[in-house]
C-alpha cells in the first residue's frame, strides 16, 4: 500500500509539473510582451501648464506668491521592471510669471517673468501595465528671470527644485493626459545680498505624445 501511494504521488507530481511549467512560461511570455510594448516607444514629448495660487514658508520666505508657467518636456523611458516604468525627464519652462508682494510697499505687487530649464528630472510610473498609472517625479534646474528677484539685492539667475506626483491616463496608444501637484522651490542659493526664496504647491496638467 505504501509503495502504491508513493507511485500515485509521483505520478501526480509528474502530471502537474509540465502544466505548472507551462503556466510559468506563459506568465513570463506575457510579462516580456508587456515590457516590449511599454518600451517600444521610448521617446515622449509633452506640453504642460501649471499654476500656484499661493506660497508658504519652508525653505523660502516670500509670502503670497502666485505662479503661472507653461513649457515643454522630453521623456525617455529607461526601464520597465515589476510593473514600474522609469523615465528620464528634460523639462523647459518657456514662460513663467512670478507675482509677489513688493518688498517696499505691502499694498503693491511685483511681477517677474523668465525662462527655465530642468535637466535633472526622473519619474516612476506605477501599474505600468494599465491605462491609469500613478507616478512620482522630481526635477532640478535653473530659472533666468528678466529682473533680479526679489529686487536689486537679489539675482536674475535662480535655482529650482521640484518633487511631487500625480496620475497619467493613457487615452490611446500614442497619447496620454496627466494631472499632478508638486512642491516648487526657487532661490538664488545665497548668491545675492538677500535670498528670500519661494516655496509653492504647483498644480499642473500635461499632454504627452509618444
Amino acid at each position: 500500500m505504501l509503495v502504491s501511494g508513493l507511485c500515485v504521488s509521483n505520478a501526480r507530481a509528474q502530471t502537474n509539473s509540465p502544466i505548472d511549467t507551462t503556466e510559468k512560461l506563459d506568465q513570463n511570455d506575457k510579462h516580456q510582451q508587456i515590457k516590449s510594448q511599454e518600451l517600444k516607444n521610448r521617446n515622449e514629448f509633452s506640453l504642460w501648464v501649471g499654476f500656484a495660487f499661493d506660497s508658504y514658508r519652508l525653505w523660502g520666505k516670500m509670502p503670497n506668491t502666485k505662479i503661472r508657467s507653461t513649457g515643454i518636456q522630453y521623456n525617455r523611458k529607461l526601464a520597465y521592471k515589476r510593473k514600474l516604468i522609469i523615465k528620464y525627464n528634460l523639462s523647459a519652462s518657456l514662460y513663467s510669471k512670478y507675482s509677489y508682494p513688493s518688498s517696499l510697499e505691502e499694498d503693491t505687487r511685483t511681477s517677474l517673468s523668465g525662462f527655465g530649464i530642468s535637466p535633472l528630472g526622473f519619474q516612476v510610473n506605477f501599474a505600468g501595465d494599465t491605462n491609469i498609472q500613478p507616478f512620482l517625479n522630481t526635477s532640478a534646474g535653473l530659472m533666468l528671470l528678466n529682473k533680479r528677484f526679489p529686487d536689486i539685492r537679489g539675482k536674475k539667475m535662480n535655482f529650482t527644485f521640484g518633487a511631487g506626483g500625480g496620475i497619467e491616463i493613457l487615452l490611446s496608444k500614442s497619447v496620454s493626459l496627466s494631472a499632478g501637484i508638486k512642491y516648487h522651490h526657487l532661490s538664488n542659493g545665497d548668491r545675492g545680498e538677500i535670498n528670500p526664496g519661494i516655496d509653492s504647491n504647483l498644480y499642473y496638467t500635461t499632454i504627452t505624445i509618444f
